[in-house]
């Protein structure tokens, strides 16, 4: 099978960079595959698993965001929010981490409701932060329920080996 080069880098690293023979992504506009000589373009990122198969296995990488760009020349570059291999993903720590932030979601939740309630004791400026914290929590809780379900689906699949 011909194959193309794949490069997936991340603000904290380059997390895959080699030939590939086929890449299935998540996007917006739903999961896209990927082959040699496919027509050059732009498109952006779901979370969610990065499947690369290469001439003797696959390997897995969780995608929280981003963009990809397929050039006329046939590389693939991977532009990532966030991104981690599957071998990096811990499931206990993700199912911890979705409880936490849900206790914080109804926390943050309810502070904001007794806000809205007129609640003098509330200063406009814990509001705010409230809202904050809210949605930088909804955004962690959104990433480690991706974690949870991309650890899961493929763990399932048995006899398939994953680089690391």
């Amino acid at each position: 099978m011909p194959s193309f080069h794949l490069q997936i880098i991340s603000p904290k690293r380059i997390l895959f960079e080699e030939d590939v023979v086929e890449i299935t992504a998540p996007t917006d506009k739903g999961e896209i595959s990927i082959l040699a000589n496919h027509t050059p373009m732009v498109s952006q990122l779901s979370m969610g698993d990065l499947v690369i198969k290469k001439e003797k296995g696959e390997q897995i990488i969780a995608v929280y965001g981003g963009f990809i760009n397929i050039e006329s020349n046939g590389t693939v570059t991977i532009l990532a929010d966030n991104a981690e291999h599957i071998h990096e993903i811990n499931e206990q720590s993700a199912i911890e981490a979705i409880k936490k932030a849900e206790e914080a979601i109804a926390k943050a939740k309810a502070s904001r409701e007794n806000f809205a309630k007129g609640q003098a004791e509330l200063s406009h400026t814990l509001f705010h932060e409230d809202h904050m914290i809210l949605a930088e929590t909804q955004a962690e809780l959104l990433m480690n329920l991706t974690r949870l379900k991309i650890v899961r689906k493929h763990h399932q699949h048995h006899g398939i080996k994953y680089d690391k």
